[in-house]
């Protein structure tokens, strides 16, 4: 953690927490999508996240975008922070992944679960 704060420090020049703790804002989803089973099709539908739940999906998403992109999931620090410092600019993988589920989510914003 040292390292990667330290990495976003000489690359950025700004106190790294700060740019940390937007980037996990910008990262963060509001929504989530969940599915059920109609006849033979899966609809998604949308669910609200609490705050914590928020930053742990941000998290999640971060690192499992990377780890997919590394096959032998040792990630360079050096990657992480740059995607970290494009989150802050609202670009890269991770911000991509959460406009993905909003256009998802509006595109079906009229189907309703009947539990």
């Amino acid at each position: 953690m040292l390292t990667l704060l330290l990495e976003i420090k000489r690359r950025e020049g700004v106190e790294p927490m700060l740019l940390l703790t937007v980037a996990l804002l910008r990262i963060a989803p509001e929504i989530q999508l969940k599915y059920f089973r109609r006849g033979r099709k899966l609809q998604p539908y949308v669910v609200g996240l609490s705050a914590s739940k928020k930053i742990t999906w941000g998290i999640k998403w971060g690192i499992k975008l990377l780890a997919d992109q590394h096959k032998n999931k040792n990630i360079p620090i050096k990657l992480l922070a740059d995607n970290l410092c494009l989150a802050v600019r609202n670009k890269g993988s991770s911000v991509m992944r959460k406009r993905t589920t909003y256009e998802i989510a509006a595109a079906n914003r009229h189907v309703k679960p009947f539990f």
